[in-house]
């Protein structure tokens, strides 16, 4: 195994000598509306004639997406967890054998991680992928699951479905670490709930961040993606929620993007707010340097005017407190004001905001 590839100019290149089709990737803002991001390259409405079989294709398709899970936000500062990140893409529309797609990613994968280290999660019922994958490594690495835990939609309200083939990478001592996701989508929830069946269409997601990762043999992904943007003043799950959130933050602001009270830029508040309150920026004015630290001067700004409003919101939830103390609850008080009681009473008992910038 080459130890020092880029992983996605690797991609790019192992797909084009298998004479796959490049599709650029998208914006981060979906066609569809009923989703709020591109959460993986199968949404590309590049993709959707082919998908709806409004056209007809031979070609395999694939692409390089960024993409933003708000799911995972409250994870943020583990070792393997982001907010925004890469997805590699392979997509088949054809009615042939799931068997083609699969040894083309295990040909790619296992240039890119220790084939050693590799195991497989599919459903119980998927004879066919069992079949495929016990020609590429020993049965004992094949790890059946139930539908629960492995059947992957767009959308879970409506829409194309099927069950996956999960890689993982095991390491000792760590959680097993999704790689690859090779689903193979042949149903289709429809809006009234009824699952009709679908033409057999694969698509393959790939983690670009966390095969670079352990590619590298970095501890985590943060060592592998952000140690330039870590800041050292700041402990270690500090330092991974600016890094995540602000990088995020930016790819938003670069889509059009901006803080708001209604979906993706209630995500763009959201983001910001949590990075202010994660290093106390209400509070110290020694934190408060960390914005120096920040290149890009349109998130600068935005973040200090979002601590205007922040102070102003608090100020307003210390007020309300101390008239209703008997009858609020913290629900209230979030949806409200922003902010928990916990925090608000913590405002109150230190007396420290920061008035003068």
């Amino acid at each position: 195994m080459n130890k020092t590839l880029n992983i996605e100019s690797f991609f790019e290149t192992f797909c084009l000598n298998e004479n796959l089709k490049q599709i650029n990737g998208c914006s981060i803002i979906p066609s569809k509306e009923n989703l709020l991001f591109n959460i993986a390259g199968i949404t590309n409405a590049e993709l959707e004639p082919f998908l709806s079989r409004e056209k007809e294709t031979n070609d395999t398709f694939f692409s390089i997406q960024q993409c933003i899970r708000t799911e995972d936000i409250e994870e943020i500062g583990d070792d393997t967890h982001l907010t925004s990140f890469k997805m590699l893409g392979i997509f088949s529309f054809l009615e042939i054998s799931p068997s083609r797609i699969i040894n083309l990613i295990w040909k790619f994968i296992v240039q890119c991680v220790p084939k050693n280290s590799l195991i497989i999660k599919i459903n119980e019922k998927d004879d066919l992928a069992f079949d495929i994958w016990k020609t590429l490594l020993p049965e004992e690495k094949i790890v059946k699951l139930d539908k629960q835990q492995n059947e992957w939609f767009i959308s879970e309200k409506q829409g194309v479905r099927g069950f996956g083939s999960e890689i993982f990478f095991v390491s000792e001592g760590k959680e097993d670490l999704e790689l690859v996701n090779i689903v193979v989508m042949n149903k289709n929830k429809l809006e009234n709930g009824e699952i009709i069946d679908f033409p057999l269409t694969i698509d393959v997601g790939m983690g670009l961040e966390r095969i670079q990762q352990i590619h590298e043999q970095a501890d985590n992904i943060y060592t592998s993606l952000y140690q330039q943007k870590l800041l050292s003043s700041f402990d270690i799950k500090q330092q991974r929620i600016i890094a995540d959130h602000l990088t995020t933050c930016e790819i938003m602001f670069q889509n059009g993007i901006r803080p708001g009270a209604k979906k993706r830029e209630f995500i763009f508040k959201k983001l910001i707010r949590i990075v202010v309150k994660t290093v106390n920026l209400l509070e110290s004015k020694k934190n408060f340097l960390l914005l120096t630290e920040i290149t890009n001067l349109d998130i600068q700004n935005i973040i200090i005017a979002e601590i205007t409003l922040m102070k102003k919101s608090l100020r307003l939830g210390i007020k309300y407190l101390k008239k209703n103390k008997n009858t609020v609850n913290d629900k209230v008080m979030l949806d409200t004001f922003g902010f928990s009681l916990e925090e608000i009473n913590h405002a109150i008992i230190n007396d420290r905001l920061i008035t003068q910038w």
